[in-house]
């Protein structure tokens, strides 16, 4: 399962996704629709953005996060920013 926690500056979010990462089950992205958008621009092909220089398809970090989610491709990673809905109060 996929939670998108969005915020205005300042509201908290970032906060909050680091009181829900710090759970074991649970894995804080951070900005993750900035590398959903920059691999969608590259075609999900891209190189060495890891921050452990490898690319993604070939790091062991990324590679358990496919492993355990149904998002199982780097192309569909680069396309999932696109199912996100706008949720208003």
């Amino acid at each position: 399962m996929l939670i998108y926690i969005a915020g205005y500056g300042r509201s908290g979010s970032t906060v909050l996704g680091a009181i829900l990462g710090s759970h074991p089950s649970i894995v804080g992205l951070g900005e993750i629709t900035t590398m959903c958008v920059f691999l969608s621009q590259s075609k999900g092909h891209a190189l060495n953005n890891c921050s452990c220089g490898k690319s993604f398809n070939d790091c062991d970090y990324w590679q358990n996060i496919l492993e355990s989610s149904e998002y199982n491709s780097i192309q569909q990673w680069a396309n999932i920013h696109k199912t996100f809905q706008k949720v208003e109060d």
